[in-house]
């Protein structure tokens, strides 16, 4: 059953069909005793115990799908993810601070119903979408920045209608920097704009869809 719960993250990572890069950067953070993790590189057999998945089904999850992080938590049935991709409009913008406020906005209005976040002196796009199943409600959220020419997707999902206080502090904790700077690189951000949008909104319809199936999977199988 909670195998199932990946299906969310495989799927999105699928739909975006970019490169796997990890180089360039640094990061650190601290969700909380709450929560089973492991970075790229770590001991995986206490995360794969709690997913109910073997070690080296783990450790090719991680590889396939550029993950750095995962965590999970029986609170609030938590998880976060945290990958890292190399894609077309990541190549071109080279960092998010390069956006100037205006420009940033107006990135961001695009996706719909976002909002710009600032953590730890970094911007984020911030986007949040919940969906009730059968009487429970589910919340999908995604922090994602570009940082060296490479983005830097925060997944996180919780049960309840809203982002919960433990991912919500989990994010906060979350630092990225640079590790060595390079000049900006001019291009067409309308042109990766565009582009990425319609990877958002394919994540935002995915995770939904996604979400129901997990859900009513879950149901049938309590009721036989």
């Amino acid at each position: 059953m909670k195998y199932r719960v990946l299906t969310i993250v495989v799927v999105i990572m699928l739909l975006f069909g970019i490169t796997v890069s990890a180089q360039g950067y640094e990061y650190t953070i601290s969700p909380g005793e709450n929560f089973t993790a492991a970075k790229s590189g770590d001991d995986l057999t206490l995360l794969s115990q709690k997913l109910d998945m073997t070690t080296e089904q783990l450790s090719t999850y991680y590889e396939q799908n550029g993950i750095i992080y995962f965590a999970v938590s029986d609170v609030d049935k938590a998880q976060i993810k945290i990958s890292v991709t190399t894609d077309d409009f990541s190549s071109q913008v080279s960092d998010i601070s390069q956006l100037d406020d205006q420009s940033l906005s107006e990135f961001a209005k695009l996706f719909g119903e976002t909002e710009v976040v600032v953590n730890n002196n970094r911007k984020y796009i911030c986007t949040t979408n919940t969906k009730m199943v059968d009487g429970i409600n589910f919340t999908v959220t995604q922090y994602v920045t570009i940082c060296n020419q490479k983005t830097f997707y925060f997944t996180a999902y919780n049960e309840g209608d809203d982002t919960s206080a433990l991912i919500a502090a989990a994010f906060n904790s979350f630092e990225l920097c640079e590790k060595t700077s390079q000049p900006p690189v001019k291009s067409n951000y309308t042109l990766w704009i565009v582009l990425t949008i319609v990877g958002a909104t394919l994540f935002a319809a995915v995770a939904i869809v996604m979400i129901i199936k997990i859900i009513k999977g879950i149901k049938n199988e309590t009721e036989d």
